[in-house]
């Protein structure tokens, strides 16, 4: 594995990162090489949305028809949980 040295780095992204580790229960070191992991890996797959994007093509589902979908679904739902009075 590589090895790098970050210098310059602004009092405030420091103090950040630091609260971001903290909150994850990793040490600073460990959190900057998850952040840098996470980027590297979505940068690869082109993330979330695009893994999603990709699921759905693959099934069939294109562009607008997953919008038309969406909407359909989500009117379904609002009015079954809130009956008009």
């Amino acid at each position: 594995m590589g090895n790098m040295t970050v210098r310059r780095i602004p009092d405030h992204v420091h103090d950040h990162l630091r609260e971001r580790a903290r909150s994850n229960g990793r040490s600073l070191e460990a959190e900057v090489r998850a952040i840098l992991t996470s980027a590297y890996t979505a940068s690869k797959t082109g993330g979330f949305g695009q893994q999603l994007r990709r699921h759905f093509e693959n099934a069939g589902v294109f562009g607008d028809e997953l919008s038309a979908y969406q909407r359909s679904e989500t009117s379904d739902i609002s009015t079954s949980r809130h009956p008009k009075v």
